[in-house]
């Protein structure tokens, strides 16, 4: 059930052009990607 929550997300995100970010690995370099792109100009 999390995994198609999961895909749900993805797939909606997508059509919307929203930014998304899979946190499942690389827990701090996905933390400073994120603040990175809400820091960006």
């Amino acid at each position: 059930m999390v995994c198609e929550y999961g895909d749900f997300f993805e797939k909606e995100s997508k059509k919307y052009d929203f930014k998304i970010l899979n946190m499942d690995n690389d827990f701090d370099d996905k933390i400073k990607e994120s603040v990175d792109y809400l820091m960006a100009d």
